[in-house]
């Protein structure tokens, strides 16, 4: 890689891994040899992938055998994952599976959101996408997420009032 380990990816939305979203300013990733998901990791993938959509069966056996391959450089929880190239691909077109994690806020922050990303029916990344200036610095508790299923919202550029540069709740993101 070059920059010693570092690769950059676009996002439209200022998060750290919404490659399919192309307008917002390149963030730094940083790769890390392959260990598995930590306890928290685990926890919310397996929130995500608990509902019924098309293609979680096959993320759910992705997942029992995904491996983190990559962090965050600004210090919020995001994770890269690799999944085995035997494990059953998903029909899923990506970028995201059609499901996403709320986070509920504490005190007057804004909603927070964790999605899962897929790249040619793989799972490869799990993304805390927070709203203000400062990331947070670990994986939500249970009890201040819900499962969201259908489309994340952040797809939805066709919205009235989508702007690539300035949304209503434009994610923040360094």
């Amino acid at each position: 890689m070059e920059g010693g380990g570092k690769r950059l990816l676009s996002s439209v939305i200022k998060t750290c891994r919404s490659s399919a979203l192309e307008l917002a300013p390149l963030d730094p990733l940083t790769e890390v040899t392959p260990r598995p998901l930590t306890a928290d990791e685990r926890r919310v993938l397996d929130l995500l992938l608990s509902g019924t959509f098309v293609g979680a069966d096959e993320l759910r056996q992705q997942a029992a055998q995904a491996m983190v391959t990559g962090r965050c450089d600004c210090g919020c929880p995001t994770v890269d994952l690799s999944v085995p190239q035997d494990a059953p691909p998903a029909p899923v077109i990506g970028p995201t599976a059609p499901v996403e994690v709320r986070v509920t806020p504490v005190g007057g922050e804004p909603v927070g959101d964790v999605l899962p990303f897929v790249k040619a029916g793989r799972l490869s990344s799990l993304e805390y996408v927070y709203y203000t200036d400062s990331p947070p610095q670990q994986w939500p508790p249970a009890d201040r997420m819900t499962v969201v299923a259908g489309p994340p919202r952040l797809r939805k550029r066709a919205e009235p009032g989508w702007s690539a540069h300035e949304t209503p709740a434009s994610p923040k993101h360094p």
